[in-house]
């Protein structure tokens, strides 16, 4: 049997700081989190079966009254640390099949897609498209089967914001034909 264990306090710090910011219907903060059912609905999409998603607690003990900014939350920003407790509602689910968490993420991502329509947050994920500098940001080149100048992968997807670039999508571009021989 094979345990893909997901360490969810640090997926959710790295969302927090890489994903565009995203509120829900209520104003809460939700990118993040939107971030880590990605990366959940991923593994499961690629065969995961046994998934468990671990988040660590500021636990406050008398050691905090021993030593000066012993394990605080001091510090943390307030709409990422409301999000822990949403990640793990989202995730709950004891002996579930992966068809049932599959289902529940789907649920929650529909959610927050309605969410950023809402706002006009468009992604950006251009693979096959024709290179445009305004929208992509070619991390390398590549040779490839597709025109010179078209995405062939896309490292990180990127977002409009009202018709504006928030963040350009990092990509790979095919050669021109002259430099891939």
């Amino acid at each position: 049997m094979e345990i893909h264990l997901l360490d969810g306090t640090y997926e959710l710090f790295r969302h927090f700081y890489a994903m565009p910011s995203a509120r829900d219907a209520a104003g809460r903060e939700v990118g993040a989190v939107r971030g880590v059912l990605n990366s959940v609905l991923g593994m499961i999409n690629g065969g995961a079966r046994h998934v468990a998603v671990a988040t660590d607690h500021v636990i406050e003990s008398f050691r905090n009254g021993l030593w000066a900014g012993y394990k605080t939350g001091a510090g943390i920003d307030p709409d990422l640390l409301a999000q822990f407790p949403l990640l793990e509602s989202s995730l709950a689910a004891e002996n579930a099949t992966p068809q049932a968490l599959r289902a529940g993420v789907e649920l929650t991502l529909k959610q927050l897609a309605s969410a950023f329509d809402k706002v006009k947050l468009v992604e950006i994920d251009p693979k096959g498209e024709k290179f445009d500098p305004h929208k992509h940001q070619a991390m390398s080149m590549v040779d490839g089967p597709e025109p010179p100048n078209t995405v062939a992968q896309v490292f990180q997807k990127g977002y409009l914001l009202a018709d504006r670039v928030l963040r350009p999508a990092m990509v790979a571009v095919t050669k021109p034909k002259d430099e891939a021989a």
